[in-house]
């Protein structure tokens, strides 16, 4: 916590089981992260100010990959 924002690398977990792996500054998701949905398919990449932006890679979950 930093002037009661969440701020530095964490993990933030929703009660539906949904996860967030990386990096907060000021509340939001910032830099290089992970972002788990319940059914088992992820996003791996970069966000800024909590938007997934720039190169990314999607996982689904029969195994087909996204990178782009």
């Amino acid at each position: 916590m930093k002037d009661n924002f969440m701020h530095g690398f964490g993990i933030f977990t929703w009660p539906n089981g949904e996860k967030y792996e990386s990096q907060l500054t000021n509340d939001k998701f910032n830099g290089k992260g992970k972002f788990f949905w319940t059914n088992g398919k992820y996003y791996e990449g970069d966000f800024k100010d909590s938007k997934r932006t720039g190169n990314r890679v999607y996982v689904y979950t029969n195994g087909d990959k996204y990178t782009g």
